[in-house]
């Protein structure tokens, strides 16, 4: 069973990944604050996720602002007034831009996959949460 995804509920000794078994020589108190531990990790960690997401996409959108900066859309960044092919073809630049590393600094190779992905990503989420 996974912790974290349960970390607002009590996680019985027994469906931790390690087994109740290898702490029976522990008193019931040990057991209860391994559990509290284990518990609040769980909770930690998820938020150290959200808070990185959080951050990947406010540096994604910030990304997106500067391009379109640079090649004049920047008063409108939600792409309003633009056909539906043309919102395509600007994502499309800006995903190029990125993978071509020109937020990058000197690179001598294009960025992978995955980097453009995520970012496209985020900046799509941003789009999404503002019901673009």
């Amino acid at each position: 069973m996974d912790v974290r995804c349960r970390p607002n509920s009590f996680t019985p000794l027994s469906q931790l990944p390690m087994g109740s078994s290898k702490f029976s020589h522990c008193f019931a108190a040990q057991q209860d604050q391994l559990l509290t531990d284990v518990n609040a990790a769980a909770v930690t960690y998820q938020g150290a996720v959200r808070q990185g997401t959080q951050a990947d996409q406010a540096h994604a959108w910030q990304q997106w602002q500067f391009w379109g900066q640079s090649v004049g859309i920047s008063n409108s960044p939600f792409l309003r007034g633009n056909t539906t092919a043309n919102k395509r073809q600007l994502r499309g630049a800006f995903s190029m831009t990125v993978h071509n590393g020109w937020f990058s600094g000197d690179i001598q190779h294009p960025l992978a996959e995955s980097t453009v992905r995520n970012t496209v990503t985020n900046v799509a989420q941003t789009f999404w949460d503002h019901g673009k």
